[in-house]
């Protein structure tokens, strides 16, 4: 079994996705604390299985240094890499890269 991530237009119907009865007993993990209050109104049976948090909440639970600043260079630095390293050969004006280089920081936080 892997990490799946699903996606959907209106979180008010996501009970009408297909994919519902797959993710329905799952953790869900949402972007914002608004999300998940949201989510939580909504969809009490997850507030109930405690299987609603937010990824921040989520990751700094995991790696506890995570928002350390001296991590936050090393991600920075690694993220910058891992941008350096992909191949962008098809955007021969180079607007893919430069767009994610801008964004470093961004797409760290």
């Amino acid at each position: 079994m892997g990490l799946k991530i699903y996606t959907y237009s209106n979180p008010y119907e996501i009970r009408r996705e297909s994919y519902w009865n797959e993710i329905k007993d799952c953790a869900h993990f949402c972007v914002s604390q608004t999300m998940v209050n949201g989510f939580e109104d909504i969809y009490p049976s997850l507030k109930e299985g405690g299987y609603l948090t937010t990824i921040r909440i989520l990751i700094n639970t995991l790696y506890s240094d995570w928002e350390d600043e001296n991590i936050r260079v090393k991600q920075i630095m690694e993220v910058d890499n891992a941008i350096n390293a992909l191949p962008l050969d098809e955007d021969v004006t180079g607007n893919s890269r430069r767009s994610l280089e801008y964004n470093t920081k961004s797409l760290v936080k």
